[in-house]
Parts: C-alpha cells; structure tokens; sequence
C-alpha cells in the first residue's frame, strides 16, 4: 500500500518491518505495540522521532524504535 498523505513515512516503515500492506488502523496498533515495549523496558513512553538518516527513535534516550 502506497502510504497515506496522514501517516507518511510512519506507514511505510512499519509496512517495511512487517512485509505485508496495513490498514492505517494496524499501522496505528503497530506503533501503539512499539510505544507500550518501549515504556515497559525503559520506563518511559516513547517520543517519537526520527534521527539524520530517517529511523524512528525515542526523542528521550535516542533509542531505536524498530
């Protein structure tokens, strides 16, 4: 699925991770599973960024994401 004008690149990554088309309602389950990890690792929900070369990162601890 070619990503939506609203998710953007969010879409595609995780459809990119996933290998299969999503909904924008799993891409939003995905990143809800993403951010709920997170929390529960570090202790923290996830503030979702990007770093220089496009991945997801935690603003926070400049963790990855996927």
């Amino acid at each position: 699925m070619l990503a939506c004008t609203r998710c953007g690149h969010w879409h595609s990554d995780a459809e990119r991770v996933l290998d299969k088309d999503l909904s924008c309602t799993e891409v939003k389950q995905y990143w809800s599973k993403i951010n709920s990890e997170h929390k529960e690792l570090y202790g923290h929900p996830a503030k979702m960024t990007t770093d220089n070369s496009g991945a997801p990162i935690c603003f926070e601890c400049k963790r990855k994401l996927l």
